[in-house]
Order: C-alpha cells, then structure tokens, then sequence
C-alpha cells in the first residue's frame, strides 16, 4: 500500500525555495530588516522626520517674539464689538 501512494502524482516534493540569510538583507540602525533601496525602517524615518519638523518649531518660537508686530489699532477693537 505504500507503494501505491510513493508513485501518486500527488506526493511529488516540494520546490527548493531560496530564502536569503541574515547577511544579505539590510538593516536599519534600530536592526529592522529595510527594503531595498532604503537606509531607515519605516519607524525610524518617521522619527526623523519628527524631529526635523519639532527643529523648525523650536527655531520659529525662538523667533515669535522678534518677528510679531503689534496691533495696527488697539483701541478700535472695542468700537468694533456688536450690540443688539
């Protein structure tokens, strides 16, 4: 009976399937696995990213105080309130 199901079409083995070593693949600095072509995982672009953006806001707040003009008129601002 077993040599009924060794000779079946059905039981033929599997096709070699080449799965690249650790060594191959490229890491990120945090040591995730990155696709081609890139340097940073998805975590740490975004991280980077981040920190660019909170780089501008810290030198835009430094600025804030320098930068702002005061109001054209402020005391026409009262004028300008609705009564009913």
């Amino acid at each position: 009976m077993t040599d009924d199901i060794a000779q079946t079409p059905h039981h033929t083995p599997a096709p070699e399937i080449e799965i690249p070593g650790l060594d191959a693949t490229k890491t990120c600095i945090c040591g995730a696995a990155v696709l081609d072509g890139l340097t940073l995982c998805r975590k740490c672009h975004s991280r980077e990213r981040w920190e660019r953006r909170q780089a501008k806001r810290r030198k835009a707040d430094r600025r804030r105080g320098e930068t702002r003009r005061p109001p054209a008129r402020p005391g026409k601002a009262s004028f300008r309130t609705v009564t009913s």
